[in-house]
């Protein structure tokens, strides 16, 4: 009970602070965050729908200097959960024209064509993930995080597509 007033309380303050500073992205970023934790799709989908709207109704703004990647990224996370896979894609893809080293995007996009079916194009985003952990690994002394999740999907999703020799093999590298 006590942890649900804080949460309002929070999505209170929240929505004063954006109020106050609508391009506070990470005032922005919780509220989304809180909403899709208690449940509230539709005002998540209301509150995404809005900050991204008037991004692009910018001026001058293109997706390359978008600076509400976190909310193209959470609509896309918010479309996946809601199995709209096209939608999901669309924003998805938005988030990455936007930052296209952003894993996170880059792994809900795979996870979102798996889901539709879209196996080679799944692969290659998770083919992609490899990639970018592989690059910030030799660039970085901070620790990338493993791609435990990518390599199991690629395993997956070639046996699903009849290609068991590989899919096994993928299995065996990822035991080893």
């Amino acid at each position: 009970v006590e942890e649900k007033r804080d949460l309002e309380k929070a999505v209170k303050c929240y929505k004063k602070c954006l109020s106050l500073n609508p391009t506070n992205n990470e005032a922005g970023a919780m509220l989304s965050d809180i909403y899709r934790t208690q449940g509230k799709w539709k005002e998540n989908l209301d509150f995404l729908t809005d900050v991204t709207q008037q991004t692009r109704a910018i001026p001058g703004r293109n997706s390359k200097n978008n600076s509400n990647n976190w909310a193209l990224l959470r609509l896309g996370m918010h479309y996946l959960a809601c199995e709209n896979f096209s939608l999901a894609i669309q924003n998805l893809q938005s988030a990455i024209r936007s930052d296209s080293y952003n894993i996170n995007a880059w792994e809900c996009l795979a996870d979102a064509y798996a889901a539709r079916g879209s196996y080679n194009s799944a692969l290659k985003a998770y083919d992609k993930i490899l990639k970018l952990r592989n690059d910030f690994k030799q660039i970085s002394t901070e620790t990338v995080e493993d791609s435990l999740y990518a390599e199991l999907q690629i395993a997956t999703i070639k046996h699903k597509l009849g290609h068991f020799s590989d899919a096994i093999l993928n299995l065996k590298e990822i035991l080893q």
